[in-house]
């Protein structure tokens, strides 16, 4: 018999599996919207904690993360309006119209990151190397080249490379933004 997701969730083996999927991508959702990756994280673990209180609520994957993107944008939310309060600055806090336009962006972002990233690590070693140089640390071809000791000829083979393997596998957002990033 399959066991479901209520039952997956209410054990540990289930809460790890939806914190080791949602984790960073939640703080980094959340950091967007705050500024601050202390309070991200701060943010982040409060919501898992709410998460644990309520996981027998929850029938299916999509619910619990809707539940985790909409709990812990309210909470970014709530955290600038405190912080606006605390240090009278009102233009520091977002305006009440550009909130949920703000926060779909950003829902938006980390989960094209989150599959950019993934897409990343399946990538063979040698290109995977190269794109985390060039997209993670913004090192221009020739500087990849004196770091690896390689050709600057075989940066861009794997730059090339790369970006096949990646076109397949992300969709086309995703998709040119990475080859915007290697293409600079």
């Amino acid at each position: 018999m399959q066991e479901s997701l209520h039952d997956s969730i209410s054990s540990d083996i289930g809460f790890e599996y939806v914190f080791k999927k949602y984790y960073a991508r939640l703080c980094y959702f959340a950091y967007r919207l705050v500024g601050d990756r202390d309070a991200a994280e701060d943010i982040v673990q409060e919501i898992f904690m709410k998460f644990w209180d309520r996981r027998e609520g929850f029938g299916n994957e999509p619910s619990v993360k809707t539940f985790l993107y909409l709990t812990v944008r309210n909470a970014s939310l709530n955290f600038l309006r405190h912080a606006a309060v605390e240090q009278r600055y009102l233009d520091d806090a977002l305006p009440l119209d550009s909130e949920p336009d703000k926060g779909l962006d950003q829902l938006i972002h980390a989960e094209v990151l989150a599959e950019i990233h993934r897409s990343i690590c399946e990538l063979p070693a040698a290109c995977r190397q190269v794109v985390e140089l060039a997209y993670f640390e913004g090192l221009k071809n020739n500087k990849i080249a004196e770091r690896l000791g390689i050709s600057v000829n075989t940066v861009k083979t794997q730059k090339q490379r790369a970006l096949g393997h990646l076109r397949i596998r992300l969709d086309l957002s995703a998709y040119l933004a990475i080859w915007m990033m290697l293409n600079r």
